[in-house]
């Protein structure tokens, strides 16, 4: 058995490239989760899952094997005693994943997560530590203009961040679609990497992020139709019309999906809830090929469990998810690349449970979606970043990285979707036309996010054969 960290490492040792995985590349493309968890899109190379060790006897014999599920109390704290606990537990996992750096880079560029880090992170080393902290802002234009509040938070917190434009990574955009050896599937590698090397340039040792942030701590409304289910259902009805959300919606659109479609959803039975989901996949691939559509259409039939009520079952449920296992694939490919460790504290053991342990509507403090993190940096940052109603559109940055790599037609080769098609997973003329689509429309949000993954897939395909 071979083992190592880096895909790329582990492949270079072995007597013969190993074959492409179609099944695992066509979960990759279709962005969910695949078959075989621990397949990679190498045949015979196997990942760990989140969660899981591989146990080895003394007779060479091996078992993967899944780690204990820990039993998790819950916590009752009031607002201000939650907020206080998640500011000290979010400073202490930075303490413990800057530990031994003398120079930490913070990613930040004016949005509520990434500034929360950014302040506890100064806190964290200004305080015992003394390590030099460094903020790399992505500076771009566009709806939700992170701009204005990054001038704001840098004045408050007395610092010169250094700025990184989306068109310094241009020349990334190509050779990060593989990354490690497999496919990056997400559009922002560029600007990533363009980020990870300025904080490598300026001597950063660790790289800080409020990656998961917004998954974590946003909350989930439709917590308030348990509050229905247990007779408040005017306290639940007006509290989903109070609720100030990121998106754009209206009081009677947050009352259906928050506390009418939760209630409702499962009397509909499964094989129509698996109907609506090939239907819906059907109209978003509708250029996948006959292998990529026999899997979407197994992952249609597939029941999702009801969300789990305790602390210990949103424990399990967490790390057994097909998303912390992809973001710890996509963090692995962005470190073996940049030559930088990256933190994300907001995945930090400590932090994750104590979120879980609190009662879900808490994190809905004040009638805001992420409401007990904004809680939480009260006084830390800014009001007017800690309370900001909008979150930038990435959208802008994708673009002017692409046109600074030449924009649409330098990818239009893999648009062809050559090796995609004799791999039976896309269809190419349809995928063309789909890809002319985007670049009509290029701030098309659920295009960008449908179609890159299958561009990486491409590259990833005729590097490999």
């Amino acid at each position: 058995m071979l083992v190592s960290r880096r895909r790329v490492a582990l492949l270079e040792r072995l007597a013969a490239r190993p074959p492409v995985d179609r099944a695992r590349l066509a979960a990759l493309i279709a962005f969910t989760e695949p078959d075989d968890r621990g397949a990679t899109v190498h045949r015979g190379v196997r990942c760990v899952p989140p969660w899981h060790r591989v146990v080895v006897a003394p007779t060479g014999a091996e078992r993967l094997e899944r780690l204990p599920e820990k039993s998790l109390s819950p916590l009752d704290l009031s607002p201000d005693d939650a907020a206080d606990a998640l500011w000290s537990t979010l400073r202490s996992a930075i303490r413990r994943g800057a530990a031994g750096a003398r120079k930490v880079a913070v990613l930040a560029g004016g949005g509520v997560d990434s500034s929360g880090v950014l302040a506890a992170t100064l806190a964290e080393m200004r305080g015992a530590r003394q390590a030099e902290v460094t903020a790399i802002a992505l500076d771009f234009a566009g709806p939700g203009d992170d701009r204005p509040y990054m001038r704001e938070l840098a004045a408050e917190l007395g610092i010169v961040p250094v700025r990184v434009a989306p068109s310094m990574a241009g020349r990334f955009v190509r050779a990060a679609l593989v990354l490690d050896s497999a496919p990056y599937a997400l559009a922002d590698a560029g600007c990533s990497l363009a980020m990870l090397r300025a904080a490598r340039d300026i001597g950063a040792e660790r790289v800080i992020t409020g990656a998961g942030g917004d998954d974590l701590l946003d909350g989930d409304p439709s917590c308030l139709a348990d509050e229905a289910r247990r007779g408040r259902v005017w306290s639940a009805t007006r509290a989903a019309a109070r609720l100030q959300v990121i998106a754009g919606t209206t009081a009677g659109g947050r009352i259906a999906r928050y506390v009418v479609q939760p209630l409702v959803a499962p009397l509909v039975p499964a094989g129509v809830r698996g109907m609506r989901r090939r239907f819906r996949h059907r109209d978003t691939h509708a250029w996948a090929g006959p292998l990529l559509r026999d899997f979407l259409a197994r992952a249609a039939e597939r029941t999702r469990p009801p969300a789990p009520r305790d602390a210990s079952g949103r424990l399990a449920r967490f790390v057994s998810s097909s998303y912390l296992a992809e973001i710890t694939e996509l963090r692995s490919q962005l470190e073996s690349a940049s030559g930088v460790v990256r933190v994300d504290p907001f995945f930090d053991p400590e932090v994750v449970e104590l979120v879980l342990r609190l009662p879900p509507h808490i994190l809905l403090y004040g009638d805001r979606v992420r409401g007990l993190y904004r809680h939480a940096l009260r006084g830390r940052v800014p009001d007017r970043v800690r309370l900001r109603p909008d979150k930038a559109d990435f959208e802008t940055a994708l673009l002017e990285q692409l046109d600074a790599a030449g924009g649409f037609p330098a990818l239009a080769d893999l648009a062809r979707m050559e090796a995609l098609h004799d791999l039976g997973l896309v269809e190419p003329r349809a995928f063309a036309a789909a890809y002319d689509e985007l670049a009509r429309t290029a701030l098309d949000t659920d295009q960008w996010i449908l179609l890159w993954p299958a561009l990486a897939a491409e590259a990833f395909a005729r590097a490999w054969s």
